[in-house]
């Protein structure tokens, strides 16, 4: 990406940035942004494992579990001794 295409973009993200922040101050904006900013990541990185987190969510239902058991249960190749009895 050349430097004029990347400054345009920039200022077209900031542009948009700007209009969804409506309301808040500029201050505060980060605060507002990068919780969404981590969800959308961490949502992205699980994606490949969301259905088997599901079925074992499911499976689980009524037991008191971890989300963080099921997450790890449901990475290939681990084992499901993490979930409690």
């Amino acid at each position: 990406m050349n430097t004029e295409n990347h400054s345009q973009t920039a200022a077209f993200l900031w542009s948009i940035a700007d209009l969804l922040r409506g309301d808040f101050k500029q201050s505060q904006y980060g605060r507002i942004i990068l919780p969404f900013t981590l969800l959308r990541r961490m949502e992205c990185v699980l994606e490949p494992t969301k259905e088997a987190v599901i079925r074992e969510s499911y499976a689980q239902e009524g037991r008191r579990i971890w989300c963080v058991s099921v997450c790890c249960c449901a990475r290939p190749g681990s084992s499901s001794s993490m979930l409690p009895s």
